[in-house]
């Protein structure tokens, strides 16, 4: 279980927190039979996303699952992906700015 913080300045050194031993997946860990990935670069643009309700996008099982920021993909998004034998594309929301 982590926790996440934004914050609402414009520090460029200063704007995501995340606990320093964070584990887990945001929002959850991709169903089993996920056919289409989204993978986000911050838990605020998964959650944005969510909020669409895109369970189904081009008539396949869709899923939203977050970074913890440019830097943050950890084994556990590897495992978790490696789990999802249905999986035929992934795709990456990322903004293209530079990475702190």
């Amino acid at each position: 279980m982590s926790l996440y913080f934004r914050s609402m300045s414009d520090d460029k050194s200063q704007r995501h927190f995340y606990l320093k031993d964070r584990q887990g997946l945001y929002p959850k860990y991709p169903r089993e039979n996920t056919q289409k990935l989204i993978i986000t670069e911050s838990i605020i643009d998964a959650a944005t996303i969510f909020q669409l309700h895109i369970d189904n996008v081009d008539n396949q099982i869709t899923t939203v699952l977050a970074l913890y920021g440019t830097n943050g993909w950890t084994d556990e998004h590897t495992t978790a992906i490696q789990a999802l034998p249905e999986l035929n594309e992934i795709i990456f929301f990322l903004n293209g700015d530079e990475s702190e």
